[in-house]
């Protein structure tokens, strides 16, 4: 019943968060009245780390927790709780993290980023992560859980979809070439997809 009211700040040394209630509120228009409003340094960007901003901030309701990613190398991944003013938990990958997503049902976290490797966490232990699965050649730009599959899905930058079993941490299948809407010229990368739950597709 919450919803990050835009804008938020774009870099990485703090997050200027306003939380409103979407309660008779017009899903087009989100202007009901401020719940809560907080601010909290997040991600950490050093001297030559051009590209400081953050990719994606989402709440996620199963853990109560806000969780933001940046292309930084250190705290690369930020999950605050939404019930105190804590520091919160920092996931630390190298050349950052620009997509995540969390699934309840295996309570993990999917990452990718720059360095090519899909990464799976246990929320609470953001020391290392579970599972590293390689073999994207170029960039990670989205991920997304198949629960009911068991499965993790990837999308590089050069339209390289990876289907990755979670129980195993192996790669199931790799499909190139799929993506239907290219561009009649020049070239734009593909840099989002979405788990249809109803369909399984």
């Amino acid at each position: 019943s919450q919803l990050f009211n835009a804008p938020v700040s774009a870099w990485h040394d703090g997050l200027n968060i306003h939380m409103v209630s979407i309660e008779d509120t017009p899903a087009s228009v989100p202007t009901g009245s401020v719940v809560r409003s907080f601010r909290f340094k997040t991600h950490i960007a050093s001297e030559d780390e051009v590209d400081r901003s953050v990719k994606l901030i989402r709440v996620v309701p199963a853990l109560d927790a806000i969780m933001s990613c940046a292309a930084t190398a250190a705290h690369s991944l930020v999950m605050r709780s939404l019930d105190n003013n804590d520091d919160g938990s920092r996931f630390s990958v190298p050349k950052g993290i620009v997509t995540f997503d969390y699934s309840e049902r295996w309570n993990l976290i999917a990452t990718g980023g720059a360095d090519c490797n899909l990464r799976l966490w246990n929320p609470y232990v953001p020391t290392h992560a579970t599972a590293v699965m390689k073999g994207h050649a170029t960039a990670i730009a989205h991920v997304v859980f198949s629960p009911e599959y068991g499965q993790v899905i990837s999308l590089a930058n050069h339209e390289v979809i990876k289907i990755g079993d979670i129980k195993d941490q192996v790669c199931l299948n790799t499909l190139t070439s799929v993506v239907p809407h290219r561009p009649s010229h020049g070239r734009q990368l593909i840099t989002a997809m979405l788990w249809h739950e109803a369909s399984q597709s």
